[in-house]
């Protein structure tokens, strides 16, 4: 999975803030438009009012059209109110693809009505994004990341070939829907601009973003604005709304709140929320890790391995082992840690499976993460035909469900597929993970299980604590 850099051979400098995305698939940050906002660059303060702007024009038109659907006002912001996902930055939820549903339609007529509600209560201009995300509802961080980056798109475009001419990479003129709206003809206005192309989607363009502006979350919650408001002003609001609980308060209540003594509430809880842009070096949330990490573990895997019928477990066994060694022996370990906590499953075993992956390519084997087959899931599955297919489970030492992975789960899926030979690779992170009864305890089980059914089954265990000897303790 190449990222922007690799793909056009950019050598990062000291004077590069963007954010290096990754061009296959989007990864799950978003740009927060608060941090925007508190930007001190006067390029950026700019496209924050620019972006203000374009909310107070819709506000108007909904104002304008007195809540009539069918009037031509109405029409035009909802017109103005579609915000598809914009590939370009690969960032959102689009797991395997750059490419999602965006805001959409309904969720854009979501947000109208609830604007319209909010002009009902007498707010006809916002001067700040905190009154504007008080008006939608069910507004996740990829809706609001879609809705940014669809109206400050002109932006990060002009953002974007200022990189793209210093680093002197090859732009084509590529089609960009939302290049810039129009303020007098009220509409999106769609084009062509010169971008890099997406090597790995050729009908994209790429759009880069300052690593600043990017959050996992969005900052302000309606819901949340409610809580933290009832619990600091409780008896000023049951005094003020004659209400007994906080679940007693609709939409319209909490706009009317949020000009509450002339706006200063809102503004009060803005203040208690510290705003920080995703800590990319440490990655502590694992957006990033899972794309870095197998370019430099891959290079110590070899990709020339014997996949004969004979032997097809020994393969998928030394495919385990090599991965075990880069993280005993190399750099593996490392990022498997994020500062003093170990990283999830899932992103150990999506490691794994980068790691491993070109090597598979190379002998022919699919290696497929694998769903739900007879009566529980198994993580991998590695085939060459019928006769060739192993299965791999990968628990943490720590792990609840450890033993019931390890005595029912792998074996009952082996049998589900009648499929010769298995392995559970269990990571150890702790000291406590390398003692005797709990090693003892799954080689024991193990060989248990396959005396009894006759099945290759084999535990292999990988030491990725932080702190371990020089000499690794190999266990297997």
């Amino acid at each position: 999975m190449p990222r922007f850099s690799e793909a056009f051979g950019i050598s990062i400098g000291l004077d590069d803030d963007w954010f290096d995305p990754v061009l296959e698939r989007d990864t799950t940050l978003f740009v927060d438009p608060f941090l925007i906002a508190d930007d001190s660059s006067d390029f950026w303060s700019a496209a924050y009012t620019n972006f203000i702007e374009f909310f107070n024009l819709t506000l108007g038109l909904i104002a304008a059209s007195g809540g009539e659907r069918s009037s031509r006002e109405w029409r035009m912001a909802a017109n103005l109110m579609m915000f598809p996902e914009p590939a370009e930055f690969a960032l959102g939820y689009g797991k395997n693809t750059i490419f999602g549903s965006g805001t959409g339609s309904e969720l854009g007529r979501m947000i109208m009505l609830a604007a319209n509600d909010a002009i009902q209560n007498g707010i006809v201009h916002v001067d700040s994004l905190e009154e504007l995300m008080l008006f939608g509802d069910s507004i996740g961080p990829d809706r609001i990341g879609d809705l940014v980056c669809n109206v400050m798109k002109s932006s990060f475009i002009t953002y974007t070939e200022e990189i793209a001419n210093r680093h002197e990479i090859h732009s084509v003129n590529m089609p960009i829907q939302h290049v810039s709206w129009n303020p007098t003809d009220r509409r999106w206005i769609d084009g062509y601009r010169r971008l890099p192309q997406n090597t790995v989607h050729p009908r994209a363009a790429v759009l880069l973003t300052p690593k600043r502006f990017l959050r996992e979350l969005p900052t302000v919650d309606a819901d949340d604005f409610w809580e933290w408001a009832w619990l600091t002003y409780g008896d000023d609001l049951r005094e003020r709304f004659n209400y007994q609980v906080a679940s007693q308060v609709d939409r319209s209540e909490i706009i009317r709140l949020a000009r509450f003594r002339n706006s200063r509430l809102w503004r009060e809880y803005i203040e208690t929320r510290p705003i920080q842009p995703y800590d990319l070096e440490v990655d502590p949330k694992n957006h990033v890790v899972p794309y870095d990490a197998p370019k430099d573990l891959a290079s110590y895997i070899s990709l020339e391995r014997d996949t004969s019928p004979e032997d097809f477990c020994g393969f998928v066994r030394t495919l385990i082992q090599d991965f075990k060694w880069t993280v005993e022996d190399k750099t593996g370990w490392k990022w498997l840690w994020t500062g003093s906590r170990h990283r999830s499953e899932r992103v150990c075993q999506d490691l794994f499976e980068q790691t491993l992956v070109l090597s598979c390519k190379k002998a022919d084997v699919d290696m497929t993460r694998e769903g739900a087959t007879g009566r529980g899931p198994v993580d991998f599955k590695f085939s060459n035909g019928w006769e060739r297919r192993a299965h791999v489970e990968m628990k943490l030492a720590g792990s609840g469900t450890l033993h019931v992975n390890t005595t029912f789960q792998v074996p009952q899926y082996l049998r589900s597929e009648d499929v010769k030979c298995g392995f559970l690779v269990v990571v150890q992170f702790y000291d406590r993970d390398l003692e005797e009864d709990r090693v003892g305890w799954v080689v024991a089980e193990c060989e248990r299980i396959s005396k009894d059914t006759g099945l290759q089954y084999e535990p292999i265990f990988i030491d990725a604590r932080r702190n371990k000897p020089s000499a690794s303790k190999i266990r297997s």
